[in-house]
């Protein structure tokens, strides 16, 4: 675009934002002048109005008096007496009309609009608000509208107060429906003048279009003008300067110059031209001085060409003996996956001689046709600058002989400076036997794994089959106890009992370690209190320790925060099994647990056991975690145990993520130490669930006396264990029906008339196993319409999956054998519901 032109366009859009800033701002005065007109001219009336209803109720009210005429009893309002005269005026005058609308009007006529109410309570919420003046358009058509509250006095009392005190006339011509009750002082309409702003709307646009037609010839006059001025003073000598500069550009050493250029901003550009015009005489001098110098430059550099191009065949040399050093696969294709460059081990690998693979296809030649397809679209997608160097990649090759070979490929794009892709350069080693090997390790430790479960369905089958049998040994010995036995007999069921005890122990810690070995062990993350979990372990270990008369005591740090989050199960076992371990290897003094946080590791847990025993010799400390380890084999015959306890500890604390250390000297005792991460736990319950056995339970007469009347479902084919728990239920004035399998279950539940307060389940049974029959039962309930029954699992299976299973069947608790005899009653006890008056279940 021109010069010219620019100067016109800014010179154009100048006037036009002027012209319209003048005109809103023209707009915005003549708005202006014309509301204030109107308010002027309608206060003017409106005092008139007020002045007119005010004479009338001042001057004419009080000379008329009641039981006159109804004529002249409405003409003493002053309302009607104003409306009479605006009535008058409006004849006259029919642009302005004037009303008196009230929220309560005796004449229907004054009934306000929507619009006119809304204005009255705003006259009656503002008691400072004296008057609204705005424009409205009402319809079609605009008014500008001025309204002035209306207040109650005495003197409307007279006609609005009470119907029965009103004149007669008013009430017979506009009834009592409205118009009474009116309160002093208060607004209850207003005066409402409303005057057309069309007309005056009209003079004032034809006076701004006059207005507006003359600044319009104004503006365009004054573009004239400037443009003129534009061509006279710039564009012709603008013109002189660029036929000057094509004159020097055409013959650099013509000698044409401006003449007078003159001092103005033209000039000075013109004084430039004229600068220009010489210089380039200069210039062309010094650029054949350049052209000389830059043609001797170009000589040496060609020198320096044939030396680098010398030595870029010493580095071709340097680089094929290094080709040839390579020990894998080295190859370079072009773009179109032509073989460019290949190193002589590549060769012998793939059974070819150099000669024969330069030029080649890549992927014709040594790639097998079932990955061909994918290879060269891989090989494809490397054209683009996002692909990045491919690493570790591991694909398949074919030799000349056509053996496969498994090669792991790095390989990556070459591009020349300019970024134009050149192909690809590539290198491989062999992983053939490598994968190989792994595979084999991989079965290896599949078959490793397969045994190492299948030694866990081992030892959870031995835990049932033994504890079946260990059920009945220890029930049976419970009940002998209860029998009349001399000393002697007392003693051979108290030695049966513990030694059964012990082995029942053995098989938990055996279970314990197998699962803790697989990780098969689930931690919760649930509040724990540590001043109550430590309480309850340091109480239950006196008990242990009260034969030897051993001191257990506790201690926890003072700034050490008790509320926690862990397992308490598992941390409960773990203490369990040091202070345990600690009592029996302790003949005098004493045995403390400590408790504090971990120095240097926050949010850890550090655990102390500190007994006076006889110490762990050195060579035995490295050791003394390993399963069926020691630390004295002659204490192990004097105490017990197998050396699984420890064991057990540190699978535990590992899996936890914690770790478990011991100090000992010989002869003056022994101090375990683990840290476990207990997280602070803010806003937790302080206490914690307690084991089954430190319950507060009740007497074991309530509990028999609770089983009396009842009627019990036991599902056993063991008639070992239904003589005991015949025997544990002997004296409870219960009735015991027997049931050999689940069929026999189902039958018993579905006869008529025959219900059952609990029904206690072995799981492992002939023909139908207690899982299936728990289903069964929980259908055949919901088809009846029936209250569920309590089903007890009495089974040997003991694993945290088992009871997951119980429950999931329907049982509403799983109870591992053997079973206690109070351990048994406390729990049908816990689950019976109340009896009707018929001693049938409600």
């Amino acid at each position: 675009m021109s010069l010219t032109a620019r100067y016109f366009l800014f010179l154009t859009l100048a006037v036009t934002l002027a012209f319209f800033l003048l005109v809103a701002t023209l707009s915005e005065l003549e708005k202006d002048e014309s509301h204030l007109s109107m308010l002027r001219e309608a206060s003017q009336l409106m005092d008139l109005a007020e002045s007119t209803q005010n004479t009338v109720q001042d001057v004419v009210h009080p000379l008329l008096k009641v039981g006159t005429p109804r004529l002249v009893l409405e003409a003493s309002s002053g309302a009607l007496f104003t409306r009479l005269l605006f009535r008058r005026f409006s004849e006259r005058n029919p642009r302005y009309t004037f009303r008196q609308p009230s929220l309560n009007p005796l004449n229907p006529l004054n009934r306000p609009s929507d619009t006119e109410a809304e204005m009255i309570n705003r006259f009656r919420g503002d008691p400072y608000l004296t008057e609204l003046a705005d424009l409205r358009t009402i319809g079609n058509e605009s008014f500008f509208q001025l309204a002035r509250p209306i207040k109650s006095d005495e003197r409307c009392l007279a006609c609005h107060g009470e119907p029965k005190s009103a004149p007669i006339e008013l009430t017979e011509r506009y009834t009592t429906g409205s118009g009474f009750g009116w309160p002093t002082d208060e607004v209850i309409g207003m005066n409402l003048i409303s005057i057309p702003t069309q007309d005056l709307q009209n003079y004032q646009r034809n006076r701004a279009s006059i207005i507006l037609f003359g600044l319009g010839i104004m503006a365009f006059s004054l573009l004239g003008i400037g443009h003129w001025l534009f061509r006279r003073l710039v564009t012709k000598r603008l013109f002189e300067a660029a036929a000057v500069l094509e004159e020097v550009q055409r013959d650099p050493t013509g000698r044409r110059r401006l003449r007078r250029p003159g001092t103005d901003e033209i000039g000075q550009l013109g004084q430039g031209v004229n600068r220009v015009a010489d210089a380039l005489r200069d210039y062309r001098a010094e650029v054949a001085f350049k052209i000389e110098e830059k043609t001797q430059a170009l000589s040496r550099e060609a020198e320096l060409l044939r030396e680098r191009e010398v030595a870029a065949l010493e580095a071709k040399g340097l680089m094929e003996k290094c080709l040839a050093m390579a020990g894998g696969i080295l190859v370079a294709t072009d773009t179109q996956g032509r073989i460019t460059l290949i190193n002589r081990r590549g060769c012998r690998i793939l059974g070819y001689e150099e000669h024969e693979l330069l030029g080649r296809d890549w992927f014709a030649t040594c790639i097998p046709e079932e990955s061909r397809d994918a290879e060269r679209a891989a090989f494809d997608r490397a054209a683009t600058k996002e692909t990045p160097p491919v690493t570790a990649v591991e694909g398949v090759v074919v030799t000349r002989e056509g053996k496969t070979l498994l090669i792991s490929w790095n390989a990556l794009p070459l591009r020349s400076p300019q970024g134009k892709w050149l192909g690809v350069v590539s290198s491989g080693e062999e992983v053939t036997a490598l994968r190989r090997l792994e595979k084999e390790l991989s079965q290896t430790r599949e078959k490793a794994e397969a045994a190492n479960e299948s030694k866990s369905l081992f030892l959870a089958a031995m835990s049932h089959e033994i504890r079946t049998p260990m059920s009945a040994i220890i029930g049976i010995g419970e009940l002998l106890g209860d029998t009349p036995l001399d000393a002697k007999q007392q003693r051979f069921v108290e030695v049966l009992t513990r030694n059964g005890e012990v082995l029942l122990a053995l098989i938990d810690n055996i279970l314990d370690l197998s699962r803790a070995e697989n990780s098969r062990i689930e931690f919760r993350q649930v509040p724990v209190n540590l001043e109550t979990l430590a309480s309850e372990v340091v109480e239950t270990t006196r008990v242990l320790a009260r034969e030897k008369r051993l001191a257990v005591t506790q201690s926890l740090a003072e700034e050490l925060v008790l509320d926690r989050l862990g397992d308490p199960v598992r941390l409960r076992q773990i203490l369990l099994n040091l202070l345990g371990n600690a009592v029996k290897f302790t003949q005098v003094g004493s045995i403390t647990l400590s408790v504090k946080d971990e120095e240097d590791h926050p949010g850890y847990v550090q655990f102390s056991v500190q007994d006076t025993g006889q110490g762990i010799p050195r060579e035995k400390r490295d050791v003394i975690f390993e399963p069926f380890v020691q630390a004295d084999d002659i204490a192990s015959h004097l105490h017990g145990g197998v050396g699984l306890g420890l064991a057990i500890c540190k699978k535990l604390v590992t899996q936890m993520g914690g770790w478990i250390s011991v100090a000992s000297d010989l002869g003056r005792g022994s101090r375990f130490l683990f840290s476990l991460p207990l997280p602070v736990q803010e806003g937790v319950s302080k206490e914690i669930p307690p084991p089954d056995n430190q319950t507060d339970a009740p007497p074991e007469e309530e509990l028999i006396a609770a089983l009396a009347g009842r009627r019990f479902l036991l599902v056993e084919d063991s008639e070992d264990n239904v003589m005991l728990v015949e025997g544990f239920l002997q004296g409870t004035d219960c009735q015991l029906v027997v049931a050999e399998n689940g069929l026999a279950a189902l039958e018993w539940m579905a006869k008529p008339g025959v219900t059952f307060d609990v029904v206690l389940m072995d799981m492992q049974m002939p023909m139908m196993d207690g899982y299936t029959a728990s289903r069964k039962i929980r259908k055949w309930e919901q088809r009846q319409h029936r209250r569920p029954v309590p089903i007890l699992a009495l089974t040997a299976h003991a694993l945290p999956e088992d009871r997951e299973k119980s429950l999931a069947s329907g049982c509403n608790a799983h109870l591992t054998k053997p079973i206690r005899k109070r351990r048994l009653l406390e729990n049908i006890v816990r689950h019976l519901q109340p009896m009707d008056a018929e001693g049938s279940l409600t």
